[in-house]
């Protein structure tokens, strides 16, 4: 800061003066004017302030936490909020030295190599203008052609699951080992957004697609920071908004009436992300999706796809071949404690319950009359309630996890890294999504911090 002395005008030219104006503030000098705009009597003023020091991040924290006495309340309070999205939304956990201590806390022997291998299949695999393509990566195999085409539309969901597993272990900038492909995606997302914010053609199940892709593009955003994401992001959040059902969640169009546990899973983990990364977010969202699940979950604590009762999405051709698994359960648990549900409601106690009663296991007993529970989304979805949930249950589940993904990831030919997509859904998502999630399952120690 500047002591200021009472000297005769003449000496400062004219130019010096400007140069003075004109130079940007350093921290030293923007943070505490930012902290003090919190307590504005201006509720706009309070929110900008609010907005530009969580964009600061954790180059905010040591002046947060010096001033988190402050005599005004409403400072206070607005303090203690922005510490603690700034330690939920910077990702703390992708970085190398944390992540390390993380993994040896949680991850355990194997796999970090695993996300590595499946993180270089992906790469090798993605297409030269940034898509990772549904029904035709197989263009970028060089060993052998792999097995495992996905269905021909998906290509922004895939695309957005890909760059979720690169940006969950800290990649996206551009020294990182993967930048260059996540930029690609990135740009491939964005340049197939319409005028009205939708990701992806208007076709089909296409809120699949927009959800997953929105999701992608908030975390890439709190993660690298590139301003050039924003009003595309922007724009793609304000979509989710149009396309949820008054007072409800979403399903595979615009506002269509129904609802799906599946598809809302997408829109609310990206609009909870933003609102965690001080991003505006469609009013009433969290509240029409807590609706949604309480409106399907029956009275033993399973929470239904479709309505109350039922036990879950199969694709028709999969009937009777796969054991029905407690994915739209997982789905409620691990958003209840996202919005702030208490651990100790019976409701959440009993859905780890059932969860925990469905575990990870690579059984290759699929066909008719089979009872397969290989199931790369259910493992994805699971995985992200019992870490929220934590205790026993978690310590169980996540050594299944470990015990049904390492050891079954392919080490040989153009497959190296990836996992066969003998799974409930691989006709439909094919090798390129259960390996991206299958790599999700594997960072969440370090992915996402738990809901304190």
């Amino acid at each position: 800061m500047f002591r200021l002395v009472a000297l005769p005008l003449a000496l400062f030219p004219v130019a010096a003066l400007v140069a003075q104006e004109d130079r940007p503030e350093s921290l030293d000098q923007r943070v505490p004017r930012l902290i003090a705009r919190l307590g504005a009597d201006d509720f706009g003023a309070r929110e900008e302030a609010s907005r530009a020091l969580l964009e600061l991040g954790e180059d905010a924290i040591p002046f947060l936490e010096a001033a988190r006495d402050a005599g005004d309340p409403e400072v206070r309070q607005r303090i203690r909020l922005l510490l603690r999205r700034i330690a939920r939304t910077g990702f703390p956990g992708r970085k190398a030295e944390r992540r390390a201590e993380l993994l040896r806390l949680e991850g355990g022997e194997g796999t970090e190599e695993a996300v590595d291998r499946g993180l270089d299949w992906l790469a090798r695999h993605q297409s030269e203008g940034g898509l990772w393509d549904s029904d035709d990566f197989q263009a970028e195999c060089a060993v052998n052609t792999c097995s495992g085409r996905g269905t021909e539309w998906a290509d922004p969901a895939q695309t957005g699951l890909a760059l979720l597993a690169f940006l969950g272990a800290g990649h996206g900038r551009e020294d990182a080992a993967h930048g260059a492909a996540v930029r690609k995606g990135l740009a491939a997302l964005v340049e197939r957004q319409d005028d009205g914010g939708c990701i992806g053609p208007r076709t089909g199940h296409f809120l699949y697609n927009h959800a997953i892709a929105t999701l992608a593009l908030v975390d890439a955003f709190l993660l690298i920071g590139d301003e050039a994401l924003r009003a595309p992001m922007e724009k793609a959040i304000g979509f989710l908004g149009e396309a949820r059902n008054h007072d409800l969640a979403w399903r595979y169009g615009i506002a269509p009436g129904d609802n799906d546990t599946s598809v809302t899973s997408w829109a609310l983990a990206a609009v909870l992300l933003a609102q965690r990364g001080g991003i505006a977010v469609p009013e009433g969202a969290m509240a029409g999706a807590r609706n949604w699940f309480d409106s399907v979950t029956d009275a033993n604590f399973r929470t239904g796809y479709i309505q109350a009762g039922d036990t879950g999405a199969r694709l028709a051709s999969q009937l009777g071949k796969y054991a029905p698994v407690e994915s739209c359960t997982a789905i409620a648990l691990a958003s209840r404690i996202e919005m702030g549900a208490d651990r100790k409601d019976a409701l959440l106690a009993g859905q780890a319950d059932l969860i925990s009663n469905c575990l990870p296991e690579w059984d290759t007993n699929g066909g008719p009359g089979g009872t397969s529970r290989i199931d790369f989304y259910y493992w994805y979805q699971g995985t992200q309630a019992m870490f929220q949930y934590g205790g026993p249950r978690w310590e169980t589940w996540n050594a299944s996890l470990k015990t049904a993904l390492v050891p079954h990831q392919r080490r040989d030919g153009d497959e190296a890294g990836s996992w066969d997509p003998i799974d409930a859904w691989g006709s439909e998502g094919g090798r390129v999504a259960g390996t991206a999630l299958g790599v999700l399952a594997l960072e969440t120690y370090y992915r996402h911090p738990r809901v304190e």
